[in-house]
This record gives C-alpha cells, structure tokens and sequence, in this order.
C-alpha cells in the first residue's frame, strides 16, 4: 500500500480531486490569509468553518475529506496522517501563493506539526490566524456518537480515537483564540469576523 500511495501519479490525481472539491474557489486578496484550526474530533471544527465562510469568504481545506479521498477504510495510523497532511500542505501552499485565502479544518494536535503550517504562513508573507476549538467532553462524546451514524459525514474519528489524540493535544506556542463551542453557538465567532474584515477593508486602501 505504501508504493501504491507514494507513487506521483496517484499523489497527482489525488491533488486534482482534492481541488475539485474545493470549487468554487474564492477571488484572491491583496495578501494572502491561513486560519488554522486546533481542536479534538468533535468539537465542531467543521461547523464553525463552515459558518465562517458563510460570512468571509476561505477555501476550507479538510483533512477528513481529504482522508477520504486518499483511503476509503482510514485507520488513522502515523503514515497514513503523513500521507494527508503532507497533501494538505501541497493544498495550502497552492492556493497562498495564489493570495487565495485558506482555512485549514483539521485537528493540528502537535506543535511540531503546527510548526511547518506558521513556516508555510512566513513564507508566504500570510496573515495567520489559530484558532483552537474546545467543547465538553459529554457533548463531543455525543456529536461524534451522532456523526458516525451519519452517511453523509466524512470523518470516520471515533471516541477510541478522540481519546488516544487527548494525548497529543500540546498547547499552541504562539498567538491564538480559544473558541469553546460546546452549544455550537456561531456567537463565538463574531469578534474573529471583525478582525477579518477590517484586515481585509485594510488591504483596499
């Protein structure tokens, strides 16, 4: 499976299928802008990008779909992580030199690994932007019991695994917000709408 995946040829028409599923693409900025969020399987990483995007416009970028595109019984094994986020890397590296603005929408536990997306943010002279979603443990334990019994849901993170993640969840080394969204309130996000859009009207001066 390994040579299978390592492969260019599949890594390439991964890559095509993953940008048709981004379309429609937003219009580029002046400047380019990378959202990562931090959080556990079920916290509502989803739905808060999701909701964001509805009122400023990112390409969301989704680790769980992109997963899904590359292995259609994940096991969420070290390699097969590698595999995703080294796609998703790709992906964002993509669309900021293209000033297009990215949310990323993945769990983003390690600080090492955090490490390469504020490189891939420098180098691209982008506005970053963390954001680590957190939510009740009853709660999560609920909506990931929910989400599993969904078809149309496309991670396949357990409760197993939301457990073994916790204990990789390192605290963010950097400038951040924390974003507790145990009620799915999309309250939570009007002061990072705000900060958004008056960096944006900023860039048309």
């Amino acid at each position: 499976m390994i040579n299978y995946y390592m492969d260019n040829q599949i890594i390439q028409k991964n890559i095509s299928i993953i940008f048709k599923s981004l379309n429609p693409i937003p219009k580029p900025f002046p400047k380019p802008l990378l959202i990562i969020l931090v959080g556990l399987p079920g916290t509502g990483k989803t739905f808060l990008g999701e909701k964001l995007k509805e009122d400023f416009p990112v390409s969301i970028v989704q680790s769980d779909k992109i997963r899904a595109i590359c292995f259609t019984n994940p096991k969420y094994t070290n390699y097969e992580n590698k595999y995703v986020f080294d796609l998703c890397h790709k992906v964002i590296n993509n669309l900021l030199q293209r000033k297009i603005p990215v949310l990323l929408d993945a769990t983003n536990l390690l600080e090492k690994n955090r490490q390469g997306l504020y490189e891939i943010s420098k180098f691209h002279n982008a506005k970053l932007l963390v954001l680590k979603i957190t939510a009740e443990r009853k709660i999560t334990k609920l909506r990931i019991s929910r989400r599993l019994s969904s078809k149309s849901n496309v991670s396949k993170a357990s409760w197993n695994v939301y457990r073994r993640l916790g204990y990789f969840n390192d605290p963010i080394g950097i400038q951040h917000s924390v974003i507790d969204n145990s009620i799915n309130n999309t309250v939570c996000l009007e002061p990072i709408l705000e900060e958004l859009v008056a960096w944006r009207n900023s860039l048309y001066p």
